[in-house]
């Protein structure tokens, strides 16, 4: 939901979230991502919204089970996301910075 300073300013809504019904693992699981974009960055909501989906995409790569799923592997799966997001920058001659975005 767009907040009312977003819309007063006609600004797009920084934040993202999605769900995702899928398996990991053969095994059932229900994954969340969730990112809100830096209102001081100029592409927030392009930030969050690359950050959820390649997250989420990480989640469905992930071949082992769920209670496999450790401190480690989201580190990785987090790391990877920022170079994806210097990727986004790099293909939008923008500067990293002006995606910036915290996700969970």
């Amino acid at each position: 939901m767009i907040g009312t300073s977003h819309q007063r300013n006609n600004l797009p809504c920084q934040d993202r979230s999605e769900i995702l019904r899928c398996e990991i693992g053969g095994e059932s699981a229900l994954a969340i991502a969730i990112s809100d974009g830096a209102g001081s960055a100029t592409f927030a909501h392009l930030g969050a919204q690359e950050a959820v989906t390649f997250l989420l995409r990480q989640v469905t790569l992930f071949e082992r089970g769920v209670g496999d799923i450790s401190h480690e592997v989201t580190h990785s799966w987090f790391s990877s996301a920022l170079v994806h997001l210097k990727a986004v920058a790099d293909r939008e001659k923008i500067e990293t910075s002006d995606l910036n975005c915290t996700a969970l």
